[in-house]
C-alpha cells in the first residue's frame, strides 16, 4: 500500500495543529499555510519524490513541537499546561519483502543489510545514516572489548577470530542496526523523549565516547609504546 504525499503531509499538518492550540485561529493558520506552501514547493523540485524524499523535507521542516514552539515565541503567546492527546504519528505503510529481506541480511552479513536498506524507501535517509551509525559504533565497542587484551601483549590470536566474526557472516553484531531500523518502523513520527530519557541518553553517549576513545587512540598508543620499549 502506497502513501500519497496529502497522506503524509496531512498527518503531520494535524500534529502541528495540536501543538499550535495555544494560537489564535488566524496565527494558526498562518503558521500551517507556511509549512504547507514550505513542502509543497520543496516537493515540486523533485521530479519523482518518493515516500522518503516526502519524509525527508519534514524531517528538515523539523518535529512539529519545534515548529510550535518557535510559532509561541514569534506572536509572544505562553504555553498553556498540556492536557491533550499525543499528538498523531505521520502516516506510513507495511514493511515490504525489501525492508524484511534487509532486516534479516543485517544479521546474516550486515554490508548486504546495508545495502538493501540503501535500495529501500521506507526509511528516510536520516534513519539510514543512524543505523550505520549506530552499527559501527556497536562493531567499535566489540573490537575494543576484544582488543584490549592485545595492547597489553596477551589474547591476539582470541582477538583476531572475535574480529573475523564481526564482519564476516553470519554477523549477529548487526542486530543492533537491525534494532534500530526496526523501532524506527514501529515509530515513524517525530519521538519527543522524557528529560531521564535524555539524561540517560547523554551519559550513555559519554561512557561509549570514553570507550571508543580508549580502544581506538589510547589503547592502540598505549600498544606502541610498549613494543618499542620491549623491541
Amino acid at each position: 500500500m502506497t502513501v500519497e504525499p496529502r497522506q503524509i503531509l496531512d498527518a503531520y499538518l494535524r500534529s502541528l495543529e495540536t501543538e499550535l492550540r495555544e494560537l489564535s485561529p488566524s496565527d494558526r493558520a498562518e503558521i500551517v499555510l507556511e509549512v504547507r506552501e514550505h513542502f509543497e514547493d520543496a516537493r515540486a523540485e523533485m521530479e519523482q519524490a518518493t515516500e522518503a524524499d516526502l519524509r525527508n523535507i519534514l524531517e528538515r521542516l523539523g518535529p512539529p513541537a519545534e515548529i510550535a514552539a518557535e510559532a509561541r515565541l514569534r506572536f509572544g503567546v505562553t504555553r498553556s499546561v498540556d492536557t491533550s492527546p499525543a499528538p498523531v504519528p505521520v502516516a506510513g505503510r507495511a514493511p515490504g519483502g525489501l525492508e524484511i529481506g534487509a532486516l534479516v541480511m543485517w544479521v546474516v552479513w550486515w554490508p548486504l543489510g546495508l545495502l538493501l536498506t540503501a535500495l529501500s524507501s521506507r526509511w528516510s535517509r536520516r534513519d539510514k545514516a543512524a543505523a550505520v551509525l549506530v552499527q559501527l559504533v556497536a562493531l567499535a565497542v566489540f573490537a575494543g572489548y576484544f582488543l584490549t587484551p592485545v595492547y597489553f601483549g596477551s589474547g591476539i590470536s582470541h582477538a583476531v577470530i572475535v574480529l573475523f566474526a564481526l564482519v564476516f557472516p553470519p554477523t549477529l553484531a548487526g542486530i543492533f542496526g537491525a534494532g534500530y531500523l526496526v523501532w524506527k518502523l514501529a515509530s515513524p513520527g517525530p519521538t519527543r523523549w522524557s528529560e531521564p530519557w535524555r539524561i540517560a541518553g547523554r551519559t550513555a553517549g559519554i561512557v561509549i565516547g570514553a570507550w571508543l576513545l580508549w580502544s581506538l587512540l589510547v589503547g592502540p598508543l598505549l600498544f606502541l609504546v610498549m613494543k618499542a620499549r620491549g623491541g
